[in-house]
């Protein structure tokens, strides 16, 4: 599964000892920080760089003390702004957090006059928009970015848990699905079986649900490997082979139907372990996994069809 990833975003100078401390602190907890400090550099610049982060990033924490930050030429708010509003925009949650008011603060990193006035008003927008914590020392700081990121992951799995706790049947579970691939603007069909055929990349991935008797509800994820496959011709040493890529595989395996010939690669999963990030990690996985897969079964079934685009 992805490692959530978090920008960190902050005034450079005055903020170091800060953005370590929470860059530590979320690396120990199996986060991927994103600083600012890795990619100041870079060949597209400053605002650039720092926005495509942005976007690129699970959540957003920023970091406000006594400085406002550079303004680009042409534009009319700092960068640290600007990434604030970007994470807006783009509807990442965002988690944010100002030094205390009475806190003692060395003299040359308050900023007065303009940047002071700007920086006054973007705080007042932050109070408007969002709950800020306050902090005082780095250790502080640190402390407090990562209890409000654990808290907020543990409340979205009580959300999911409550999403999915009233599912009972297969199309509420598939509407649950189609939800989520609505969110994310995935393109999809469903056919006349009533399985989605989700489009990932150059593979074509179908998810069913269906009803076991013991495991309840299950989703089950697969990508077709080779079509009109006759069983009465595949040598012996040849289904050993696929046997071990079975064996090999740390998830999934490789489903054969006789009766139509087809191959898939294929994953199941009970449906209360179905949250958003598990569909995507799951479409990814196994459609990745077939592309790889290409190679060797040609090797093996010289004669399959190859994938194609398109339903089931």
């Amino acid at each position: 599964m992805a490692v959530t990833s978090v920008f960190i975003s902050s005034t450079s100078s005055d903020l170091k000892e800060y953005r370590a401390a929470v860059r530590e602190s979320l690396l120990q907890a199996g986060y991927h920080p994103v600083d600012m400090a890795d990619f100041m550099a870079r060949a597209e610049g400053a605002t650039s760089a720092c926005l495509n982060e942005v976007a690129e990033s699970d959540l957003f924490v920023g970091i406000y003390a006594w400085r406002y930050g550079f303004i680009p030429p042409g534009s009319e708010i700092s960068i640290t702004e600007q990434e604030f509003e970007e994470a807006q925009r783009l509807e990442k949650p965002c988690f944010c957090f100002v030094v205390e008011e009475g806190y003692d603060w060395p003299a040359q990193f308050q900023e007065e006059g303009k940047g002071g006035e700007l920086l006054k008003n973007f705080k007042s927008r932050l109070d408007s928009m969002l709950v800020r914590t306050t902090f005082t020392t780095p250790d502080s700081l640190a402390k407090k970015v990562l209890s409000s990121l654990t808290r907020w992951e543990k409340d979205q799995h009580k959300l999911t848990v409550q999403l999915l706790a009233g599912v009972s049947s297969v199309e509420e579970a598939l509407d649950v699905i189609a939800s989520v691939l609505d969110e994310h603007e995935a393109e999809y069909e469903e056919d006349d079986s009533g399985c989605l055929n989700v489009v990932y990349g150059s593979t074509t991935l179908t998810i069913e649900v269906f009803s076991d008797s013991q495991l309840g509800l299950m989703v089950e994820f697969r990508a077709i490997l080779a079509e009109n496959i006759d069983p009465d011709k595949i040598p012996a040493e040849v289904g050993i082979e696929l046997l071990a890529l079975n064996w090999d595989d740390p998830l999934g395996a490789i489903a054969f139907n006789a009766a139509s010939g087809t191959m898939w690669y294929t994953y199941s999963i009970q449906l209360p372990m179905l949250t958003e990030e598990v569909a995507f990690s799951c479409m990814s996985y196994i459609a990745n996994i077939a592309d790889s897969l290409d190679d060797e079964l040609s090797e093996l079934l010289p004669t399959r069809s190859r994938r194609r685009l398109g339903k089931n």
